[in-house]
């Protein structure tokens, strides 16, 4: 019988959900989504409404406004990781915060997650408290669900091998946390102030997994041997256009509400402003 390999492929932000209760922080989570605008095809975009919002999607990115004063900012994938790091300093509140965890295994194992509800439903016969599990089998792979879905936190192990373009399934397989409510905000502002999120996201989702009764496949230390980058290119002009749309208004905001001292020294321009030009 030919031994498991298992080499974590990709880590990182799978899903961010942000909102906002004033005009100003609206207006700024709206000049992010216009951000997004710039990298997708403009046949993408295209009318958005749920939750009692009302507003447009580009991509993986969805923003929408309800009164009174209401704003949401959501997305998945790629996006999700990348305007993670800007919202930090919008005074908008995450409301949901997925990390995720990569793997690909050889040989290909298409019953992982068949093999984990059966050992967890095998362990909840031995508690006083049942941990709520589901198993849903499909055409493009199963999903291994624990907890519920109105939780601060449920786990979901799911065969991404197509998505990795993969010929047959059970070759790559994610291991995802999803955080709600104030696990959100904890998890995303220890996320955010992490010294090395590559390190941090594989440890925090070995961490849940397990404290749940379920060991995942791969090390807590494991090192990423492959993630998928997304190239960008971007002139001066079109870096100059994304400082007056993302991060003027984030600026203005903080120095509308007494922290220029801050602004000035986190963006290195004390010297500069103090210049004596002739």
């Amino acid at each position: 019988m030919c031994e498991e390999s298992v080499t974590v492929v990709g880590s990182g932000v799978d899903w961010l959900t942000v909102t906002g209760q004033d005009d100003d922080v609206g207006a700024i989570l709206s000049a992010l989504f216009s951000d997004t605008l710039d990298r997708t095809e403009p046949l993408d975009v295209k009318p958005w409404q749920g939750m009692g919002y009302k507003g447009w999607q580009a991509g993986s990115v969805r923003f929408g406004a309800k009164q009174p004063n209401l704003s949401i900012l959501m997305a998945g994938g790629d996006e999700s990781e990348r305007l993670a790091e800007n919202v930090a300093t919008t005074f908008a509140r995450p409301t949901r915060f997925d990390l995720q965890v990569t793997i690909k295994v050889t040989p290909a194992n298409v019953n992982l997650a068949e093999i984990v509800y059966s050992e967890r439903e095998e362990a909840n016969k031995n508690v006083r408290r049942e941990r709520p599990i589901r198993l849903i089998k499909s055409e493009t792979g199963s999903t291994f669900y624990l907890g519920k879905r109105t939780s601060d936190i449920m786990l979901r192990l799911y065969d991404k091998s197509l998505d990795y373009g993969e010929s047959e399934l059970g070759r790559v397989w994610r291991y995802e946390v999803e955080f709600k409510g104030r696990a959100a905000e904890s998890a995303y502002d220890m996320w955010f102030h992490s010294k090395n999120k590559v390190q941090f996201v594989p440890g925090l989702v070995f961490a849940e997994f397990s404290r749940r009764g379920v060991r995942p496949r791969y090390s807590a230390n494991s090192e990423i041997t492959a993630i998928k980058l997304s190239a960008e290119v971007s002139t001066a002009d079109q870096k100059i256009s994304w400082l007056y749309r993302c991060v003027a208004p984030v600026v203005t905001q903080l120095i509308n509400t007494g922290y220029e001292e801050r602004v000035i020294e986190a963006l290195s321009l004390k010297h500069i402003l103090r210049k004596d030009f002739k």
